[in-house]
């Protein structure tokens, strides 16, 4: 997502733009590759913070025309947000879904672990994922 503006290179996109990355994907039903997308785009957030973009980057995303997707989008930056010591802009916090919702899984199994080990902002929602998805995280001035 690497792209120009006002002739400075960046190379961390914003969450709209990775909420715009993942409805296709979305919308075709490749959960894998929406988060995916999810992780990798609020993996770069420490760049951001390092070149005091971070602003920017964190105004509040568009939709990713699925309400569940939106709510993790806004969790998982939240809860990355908190692994850096940052304040959390207000649009991170939704209120919990309607229904428990297990994005990633595939079996009955891996649906009891998620639920055990989900993170706190994510549980707090009704999204269950494996903490062990979220690490390790990139952290400031890491390569």
């Amino acid at each position: 997502m690497a792209t120009k503006e006002a002739s400075t290179w960046r190379w961390w996109p914003t969450v709209s733009e990775i909420a715009e990355s993942m409805r296709p994907y979305i919308a075709s039903g490749k959960s894998s590759g929406a988060l995916r997308l999810l992780l990798d785009g609020l993996n770069y957030l420490p760049d951001a913070v390092e070149h005091d973009d971070l602003d920017r980057v964190l105004a509040p995303p568009t939709s990713t025309g699925d309400e569940r997707w939106d709510t993790l989008l806004a969790a998982v930056t939240r809860i990355r947000l908190h692994h850096l010591d940052l304040p959390t802009p207000a649009w991170t916090f939704k209120p919990p879904l309607p229904k428990m919702w297990w994005p990633h899984a595939y079996t009955k199994a891996k649906a009891i672990n998620d639920f055990n080990n989900t993170p706190v902002e994510l549980r707090r929602v009704g999204i269950f994922l494996d903490k062990k998805g979220f690490e390790p995280w990139r952290t400031p001035g890491a390569n």
